[in-house]
């Protein structure tokens, strides 16, 4: 697929745009078709690098991804291909303390979509299956708005808790 990507870390220069490999869903992973992909200030900051973060690449961004479902991996139950979605970037990699107290953001295994793995800024990205990481909500709003939720909702979704308890 074509995509617009970068090969090293750096400036605006380093920016290319070619093919790419396309992405595959893996075991309990949909892949999206997005429509809509926001762009953030941690898009800027993957592309110029910090030490000790290294990517595979080439590497594309994009962390905020509403689309629609186009293909369904192994072990996938409860989506339908052509199902639209909004995807939650934030990515668990293991199951800990934090994870099981609903504070997956401060997890050792916490990643984010378009930071630490190839992101959904270009035409179709892979993520995981999950109820929490994939939302069928947000219906009635186009595409572009549904994107922008992406980060925010996970901020929300992530302090709103803090507010409500003695935490």
């Amino acid at each position: 697929m074509k995509a617009l990507y970068f090969t090293k870390h750096g400036d605006l220069s380093v920016i290319q745009y070619g093919e790419v490999p396309r992405p595959r869903p893996g075991f309990e992973e949909v892949l999206i078709r997005v429509a809509a992909c926001a762009i953030n200030r941690l898009d800027i900051w993957v592309r110029r690098g910090w030490p000790g973060l290294n990517l595979e690449m080439p590497h594309w961004c994009g962390a905020d991804v509403a689309g629609e479902i186009a293909e369904l991996g192994e072990g996938v139950s409860g989506w339908q291909k052509g199902q639209r979605v909004v995807v939650d970037p934030g990515i668990t990699t293991l199951e800990d303390e934090f994870v099981r107290r609903g504070e997956i953001s401060v997890s050792p295994g916490y990643r984010i979509l378009g930071e630490h793995t190839r992101g959904g800024g270009w035409r179709i990205c892979s993520c995981s299956s999950e109820k929490s990481a994939c939302y069928a909500g947000f219906s009635g709003i186009c595409d572009r708005c549904r994107a922008a939720t992406g980060q925010p909702y996970c901020l929300a979704y992530a302090y709103a808790p803090c507010k409500a308890s003695s935490r």
